[in-house]
């Protein structure tokens, strides 16, 4: 974790009373049982094991609570794959053409998790999701859990 990101979004929601930023493990952070409406994760699920962050936003959410992901895939098996990958390529260098190269502290590891087992894990641990593929190796999910 990059301790400037995260205290750049304390201060950023310093005036927000419903809002606390914490630095810890999502794994295993005591977060309570049911107590979110939302649980969101931006590109973040590929650095930790896929079915054990699923299981814990289930937990974690509310009845009737959203998990929205953007998440990012790997994927070469299929023609379509590597149509869409080299397309994301030139996409990519267009991107940092236009805005500059991709500017990151914090350490990172590279997605592992294909869309097929995406979608399959997802469907296992949250029956009703739904996972689009999305430009530049990203995928959304969106589940709502049941609410009763």
């Amino acid at each position: 974790m990059d301790q400037q990101q995260v205290d750049l979004a304390r201060n950023s929601c310093a005036d927000l009373e419903n809002v606390c930023v914490s630095h810890a493990d999502f794994l295993t952070a005591e977060l309570g049982h049911a107590s979110f409406d939302v649980v969101t994760a931006l590109a973040s699920l590929h650095h930790v094991p896929f079915s054990a962050a699923l299981d814990r936003t289930r937990d974690l959410l509310r009845p009737g609570g959203r998990l929205i992901v953007l998440g990012v895939w790997t994927d070469n098996v299929t023609a379509r794959d590597h149509v869409l990958n080299n397309a994301a390529g030139l996409a990519n260098k267009l991107f940092q053409r236009v805005w500059g190269p991709d500017v990151m502290n914090a350490p990172a590891t590279s997605p592992e998790t294909t869309l097929v087992e995406v979608r399959r894990l997802a469907g296992n641990l949250a029956p009703q999701a739904t996972v689009h593929r999305r430009l530049l190796w990203r995928y959304v999910l969106d589940w709502q859990k049941p609410a009763g």
